[in-house]
Parts: structure tokens; sequence; C-alpha cells
């Protein structure tokens, strides 16, 4: 299992600050920042993004621009996101909301992408939190690496409603202005799913 922990006490200033916590399973791993993104044919430089990296326990070395080799038992390291590009493969943070697209956000552990990954979010200011997600306690998770990825979370203080078909939960929400009946069109939207 792999732990996230993502702190948004500076998500106005666009910054995400995330700790990964793991144990290794040969005393040496590779983490590494996708060049992709989910439904993307392009490749991208989501590493261009982290400001600042260490080791909180183990030790940690750069080998190339996205991946770093790690060593330790227990492994934990910090780094942080700067989130200011909005886009659809890229995360975005300020005072109205927080978008955390996985692949621009968390790295994977070499050879362990089937391992469940998890995400809790700390000192978030906002009320909502809209992710398809399993959850269980105070994490969001997936069962392995490429679903994680591909589950944006957001997070903010705008509309939100869910709506059940089929035994799936489906989500909307509404930040920033929104000029019509809420209700309604969560109705409309649940007519055009089914």
């Amino acid at each position: 299992m792999i732990d996230f922990v993502v702190d948004l006490a500076e998500a106005r200033s666009h910054i995400l600050n995330i700790r990964m916590k793991f144990e290794s399973k040969s005393n040496e791993e590779i983490i590494t920042m996708p060049v992709w993104a989910p439904g993307s044919y392009m490749v991208r430089d989501f590493s261009r993004h982290i400001s600042h990296i260490n080791a909180e326990k183990g030790e940690i070395q750069q080998i190339d621009k996205k991946s770093y080799k790690v060593k330790g038992e227990e492994i934990i390291i910090n780094y942080s996101i700067y989130a200011e590009e909005l886009s659809v493969q890229t995360s975005y943070s300020d005072e109205d909301f927080v978008l955390i697209n996985g692949s621009s956000v968390f790295f994977y552990v070499e050879g362990r992408k089937e391992e469940k990954y998890r995400v809790k979010i700390i000192n978030s200011p906002h009320r909502h939190i809209s992710t398809s997600m399993n959850k269980e306690n105070e994490f969001y998770f997936m069962e392995n690496y490429d679903d994680f990825i591909d589950t944006p979370i957001l997070l903010h203080d705008g509309l939100s409603k869910s709506f059940d078909l089929d035994g799936k939960k489906h989500y909307v929400s509404i930040v920033g202005n929104f000029n019509r009946n809420f209700d309604e069109f969560v109705n409309e939207v649940e007519k055009i799913v089914k």
C-alpha cells in the first residue's frame, strides 16, 4: 500500500505539500512521476511542477528528470507541487477551489502499480470533496495506480449533489457562478446519464 497526504495549508498560494509513505520491499525502490495523463496521448513533463523534494525517512537520489532512487525499509518523501495550471491534465489550487489530477501530483513506485494507492487531504478550507474514489476512514483510495490517477479530486465550497444510478454514485459539482436552479440541473444530468 502506498499512502499520500496532501496538505492544503498553502493552497491559496498554488502550493500542494505532499507526503508519500510506503514500506520498501527491497530496501531500494524507484519512484517516478508519470509523463502521461489518462486520456491524453502526449508526453507530459509533470515533474517540472515539483518545487522541492526531500526524504524525511530513508534516502533519496534523483536519477533523471522524473525519477528518484529511494533507500530504506520505511520511506517517507516530502515534496511540493506548484499547482497553477488549470487544464484537464494538470492540477490547480487557489482560495476558491483545488483540483487534483493524480498524474500531475502523485509518484508511483516502479513495479508496484498494482498495489492500493491512498490519499488523505488535510488542512482543507473547503466544505466539499468531490471524487469517485473509494473512502476508507479519512483516506480516499483506488486498488491500483492507474485507477488512482484517473480519478480527479475537486475540493470546493460550491454546489454539490450526488445521485445513484444502477448502484453507482454520480456527482455533480459546480464551482463559481451558476445562474440556474441547481436541483433542476442535477435532475437533467441524471436523465442524460440514464
